[in-house]
């Protein structure tokens, strides 16, 4: 059964790492830079000390949490594109992308917020987005302490980025 379950999980990241990086190669196509905000998702995917002793999580929940693996999204983005720049991650959902004010609420449970100063009605992930390009067409990204510009980049071979994908799968098992 453990061997089942470990060609299992194996199957399913492979499929994922594949799957991103068709997404990298068709974006590629599309455009010239990619924008990722600046965040440390193995620090997010590690389970707090009150969250290991939780006994009611659910299986697919803390599954899920591994397979989604945003890092690796993030990195097979950052090794496709030849110009990456690293956009500050703090309010990215908050900042209206309309007016430029933050709003404070409670991104867990509001999905959809309407900025109180402008009225502007928007889902988090599209905030999100249009903030990260607003990022990179402004002057501060010229200027962001970790903006980075990869000009010549040797991307790993197939087995090479497996390798190192499995090691860090192998890292964030719970």
């Amino acid at each position: 059964l453990l061997d089942f379950e470990d060609g299992t999980r194996k199957r399913a990241v492979r499929w994922r790492n594949d799957m991103y990086r068709c997404l990298a190669a068709q974006l590629r196509k599309q455009y010239a830079t990619v924008v990722i905000e600046d965040t440390d998702w193995s620090k997010l995917a590690k389970k707090k000390a009150a969250e290991k002793d939780d006994k009611t999580e659910n299986l697919t929940a803390s599954s899920n949490r591994q397979l989604a693996a945003p890092g690796i999204l993030s990195r097979i983005l950052t090794e496709g594109f030849n110009t990456t720049l690293f956009a500050p991650a703090a309010d990215t959902t908050r900042r209206c992308c309309r007016c430029g004010k933050i709003d404070a609420f409670d991104s867990a449970i509001e999905l959809v917020r309407t900025c109180r100063h402008c009225n502007e009605t928007d889902d988090q992930d599209n905030r999100a987005a249009l903030n990260l390009l607003d990022f990179a067409t402004s002057p501060e990204a010229a200027k962001a302490p970790r903006s980075c510009l990869i000009v010549a980049h040797d991307a790993p071979t197939a087995s090479e980025t497996d390798s190192a994908e499995e090691a860090e799968d192998q890292s964030l098992q719970v």
